[in-house]
């Protein structure tokens, strides 16, 4: 017999899936359409190659070489923990720091890629992607941020419930296993924050993602999970959460939905979120004032206490490291006008020009900044001097990307043909119009002709 509350949470985020308010499809088709890109982007990594190589071995495929499909075979959970991997890896996906403190689609939706028959429509797998999105946030409310301070990696600990959600629904599951379901994605829910800066962090995720599609097998199967798993006694929420909040957060379940209060970032820059409103507003200096990296003297820029927790890499040597710093992304930027996928390639964190301007940067804390819902501090002032002694100074609350500061149509369209141009086999104009055309129906093979990987 399942708890109550897993009973609850399962049976909401079941009609949520099956009745999904119409104005979220094309919110969730575009959140769709960037996890394709960046995991598109992801597939071209070396360590991304070596991981598929290794997935493929263990399925005993011997001489496969070519590009993945989701015809291949290789289990489900294995496909699931490729394309979060992939899709983590540049660390572009989509985030929500204010209450799930992660990044909340990237397993979710490899969950789903991973389990959704391709004649389901494609309608409802939004359905079954906006309920998984939601479950994250709602467990999130009740867990963070002390679940996240502690040193947990939440975009795959919760990411696991989430992703168990949107495969169990889209497997056809009822109530009672769906709830299930979520006992054994708590059983199999882990992911640490010293992880970051290393290839062990997108695979994290990535097998958050294929624990998500297992814990729905073994559910569909007819395993029970023990009672209370999630919520109960010694439970994951007693253990890792507060489960003092759990009655209120499931009650409100899709009330609003979690794109519409707090809202998921679009992420502009590919590096850790932590550092994008810094990014913004030294940006913003050089391009309004015509400014060079020549021309600077001291960068000056004022962060949160909880922040030096997450940019780790104070003077990082390699590409991953440069992610999870914030000196190296202001570095970046001011030697380039704007930060791409390649600037986060190792040789360029290493450059001369690069280790030079990050020693014109001080780092300051101010514990009065603003702080999320769940405690994390995201807003930043920076304060450039140029080489006359002239200042200038910005304060910025919200990175651009964000729902406040949300990206065109145009925008995220450049982003996705940046990340998956030359990899798409039907090219980036048809994909994109195949994923933002979801809400639309039909098929979702026809998704996922589009999205075909060239190499």
């Amino acid at each position: 017999m399942n708890n109550e509350y897993e009973l609850e949470l399962a049976g909401r985020a079941l009609e949520f899936a099956r009745n999904p308010p119409e104005h979220l499809l094309p919110v969730a088709a575009r959140h769709i359409a960037d996890f394709i890109g960046v995991y598109t982007a992801g597939t071209e990594v070396g360590e991304i190659a070596d991981y598929l190589k290794v997935l493929r071995t263990e399925s005993s495929i011997q001489g496969n070489n070519g590009p993945f499909t989701l015809d291949e075979p290789i289990s489900r959970s294995a496909k699931a923990s490729y394309l979060g991997s992939a899709g983590h890896i540049h660390d572009f996906d989509d985030d929500e720091p204010a209450v799930a403190v992660g990044h909340p689609t990237v397993a979710v939706a490899a969950a789903a890629f991973a389990t959704a028959d391709p004649a389901l429509d494609s309608r409802l797998f939004l359905g079954a992607y906006l309920a998984g999105i939601e479950v994250i946030n709602r467990i999130g409310a009740c867990a963070n941020p002390d679940h996240y301070n502690a040193g947990w990696h939440a975009t795959a600990t919760l990411g696991v419930f989430g992703g168990a959600i949107a495969s169990g629904i889209l497997r056809g599951a009822g109530k009672e296993e769906l709830a299930n379901a979520l006992g054994f994605a708590a059983s199999a829910s882990t992911g640490l924050k010293a992880a970051f800066g290393s290839v062990a962090k997108p695979i994290q995720v990535g097998n958050a993602a294929a624990n998500a599609v297992l814990a729905a097998a073994m559910a569909a199967s007819g395993l029970q999970a023990a009672s209370g798993l999630v919520f109960g006694k010694m439970g994951w929420m007693e253990m890792l959460g507060d489960e003092s909040r759990v009655a209120q957060t499931i009650r409100g379940f899709g009330y609003p939905h979690a794109f519409e209060a707090p809202g998921l970032n679009i992420k502009l820059y590919p590096c850790c979120s932590s550092s994008h409103t810094a990014v913004d507003g030294f940006i913003d200096i050089l391009t309004r004032e015509k400014i060079s990296a020549a021309d600077i003297a001291r960068v000056d820029a004022w962060i949160g206490p909880d922040i030096p927790g997450i940019l780790i890499y104070d003077y990082p040597t390699t590409g991953l490291e440069g992610k999870f710093s914030l000196r190296y992304p202001l570095a970046a930027a001011a030697l380039n006008g704007r930060l791409t996928l390649a600037d986060f390639e190792t040789e360029r964190v290493r450059s001369a020009e690069a280790v030079e301007f990050m020693k014109r940067i001080d780092i300051h804390i101010d514990a009065a900044l603003p702080r999320a819902p769940a405690g994390v501090t995201h807003c930043s002032r920076v304060r450039v001097t140029d080489r006359s002694g002239a200042v200038f100074e910005r304060f910025t609350e919200q990175p651009r990307g964000s729902s406040l500061k949300p990206l065109s149509n145009e925008e995220l369209f450049e982003k996705f043909s940046l990340c998956a141009g030359g990899v798409l086999a039907d090219g980036t104009d048809a994909a994109f119009d195949a994923l933002i055309g979801m809400p639309e129906g039909g098929p979702l093979s026809n998704v996922i002709k589009a999205i075909s990987l060239t190499k």
